[in-house]
């Protein structure tokens, strides 16, 4: 079945090269509601919303029969809000692929709520590979996966918000494959059993996520029966523990990441082999490390440093301190209580990693004369502030800031997703930047009074905000 299905995406892609044009349809316009565009549509055609909400009957429980379809918010992330209005015997959800769906079906900026479902309160996918981007998660329930659930699904996640989102097991997500989660937050998620953000991704890989404020049962991220990478992420002030790694029978690799103020670090159980590297394991509540001492279990730290916890050097990393790079020192964050975890250009950290890299999630981010003479840091982030005046009319100010050297564009669309003007483009060192609209669009031409957005591109970031143009 998936062999054919294969082949089938294959003739259709053909055709597409042979003068068949993809179609781009708008909701609502040509239809009114998402089902009813993709039931007329095919592979490689666009969805193209023109609100900024979308609920009820064709808005919600979406099938796409196995065609790549692009659901195209144009408002930024999480720019268009789906409401599934799920409830305990009235269970909706947004999205479900279960019907071989590959990378050609994509979900890109929407924010869905209200979803309540068995296993995945806002999207299911069942041994299905989608792509969703630039989306927002938020306040969904489920027995599993609060937000997205399955079985043996391999999406691909970028630059995605998880926000308060319920479950008894994975109070973001649950229950999928070999999963690729990049740039990404978890906060405030919760699962009564385990797994306040994420539980079982097998096989996964999750880099430059951030979660935080995370609650519930078991750990944060709590992985049976599997195994997964983490890469340059910031587990920080969760009331549940940072990760749990259980009878995973394979390695879990660790590389670059900072476990801050968790109820404790990492936890293995039953046959596992955890290895991080250049990570920060400091100021938990709890043991930095803990190991079964019943099961065949091994934590081997690296260039790691194991700082301030309830019990640093103990148990089964016991004998890990002076080795293989390991140290044990304050790391000094530039500033915790401005949940700024890069490192202090004096800190221990700061070039102590393998191969001179930083200990933890983060480079340097500060000076000692930045802290002392009170001149502005670098920015620890990239960031898009609400432009100043907003209402305006004719000219307002947008600020953002990069935290390396970054190719950044800012451009302005109106409410259909239109580009209208480009603000910025160009490749700038580290640092906070103003950038003016004067309310004309790109030849020069006054816009009309209006809503419109405004999208920060650095790299592989994108943030979008919104503004009102009054004449």
């Amino acid at each position: 079945m998936r062999y054919n299905r294969l082949i089938v995406s294959a003739f259709i892609l053909g055709l597409l090269a042979f003068g068949v044009q993809a179609r781009t349809v708008f909701v609502p316009g040509d239809f009114t509601n998402l089902q009813e565009a993709v039931d007329s549509l095919d592979t490689g055609d666009t969805i193209h919303v023109t609100t900024t909400f979308l609920a009820g009957y064709g808005n919600r429980d979406i099938t796409t029969d196995g065609k790549g379809i692009v659901f195209q918010g144009p408002f930024g992330p999480g720019g268009v809000t789906i409401n599934c209005f799920g409830s305990e015997g009235d269970e909706h959800r947004a999205f479900v692929f279960d019907d071989g769906e590959d990378s050609l079906t994509v979900i890109d900026g929407f924010r869905i709520i209200g979803g309540y479902a068995d296993s995945g309160g806002a999207v299911y996918i069942n041994r299905t590979t989608p792509i969703i981007r630039n989306c927002v998660f938020e306040g969904n329930i489920a027995t599993y996966g609060g937000a997205i659930g399955g079985y043996q699904g391999a999406p691909r996640i970028y630059n995605c918000n998880f926000l308060t989102n319920q479950a008894q097991r994975g109070g973001a997500i649950d229950g999928l494959g070999p999963t690729i989660i990049r740039d990404s937050r978890f906060t405030g998620n919760h699962a009564s059993q385990r797994g306040g953000a994420i539980a079982d991704l097998h096989s996964a890989v999750v880099s430059d996520c951030v979660f935080d404020f995370n609650t519930g049962g078991g750990a944060t991220f709590d992985l049976v029966g599997g195994s997964a990478r983490l890469d340059r992420c910031l587990f920080a002030k969760n009331a549940s523990g940072g990760l749990s790694v259980v009878y995973g029978y394979q390695s879990m690799r660790i590389d670059r990441c900072t476990f801050v103020d968790n109820a404790y670090g990492i936890q293995a159980l039953g046959d596992t082999y955890v290895v991080p590297t250049n990570t920060q394991i400091v100021f938990n509540r709890g043991d930095a490390a803990f190991c079964s001492i019943t099961d065949s279990v091994t934590i081997y730290l690296n260039y790691c440093n194991v700082y301030g916890n309830q019990h640093d050097y103990t148990g089964c990393i016991q004998d890990n301190l002076g080795v293989s790079g390991n140290i044990r020192e304050n790391p000094l964050f530039c500033d915790t209580s401005e949940f700024d975890f890069t490192l202090n250009s004096t800190s221990p950290c700061a070039t102590a990693g393998s191969g001179g890299v930083a200990i933890g999630a983060y480079d340097v981010g500060c000076t000692p004369t930045d802290v002392d003479e009170d001149i502005p840091a670098l920015p620890g982030k990239f960031a898009l502030d609400q432009n100043y005046p907003n209402p305006f009319n004719p000219t307002t100010t947008i600020s953002f800031a990069v935290p390396e050297r970054s190719d950044v564009s800012i451009a302005v669309y109106n409410i259909l997703g239109e580009q209208v003007a480009v603000l910025f483009d160009q490749t700038v060192p580290a640092g906070s930047y103003d950038v003016d609209w004067d309310g004309t669009d790109s030849r020069g031409n006054p816009a009309a009074s209006g809503v419109y957005f405004y999208r920060l591109q650095a790299s592989e970031r994108t943030e979008s905000r919104k503004m009102l143009l009054l004449k």
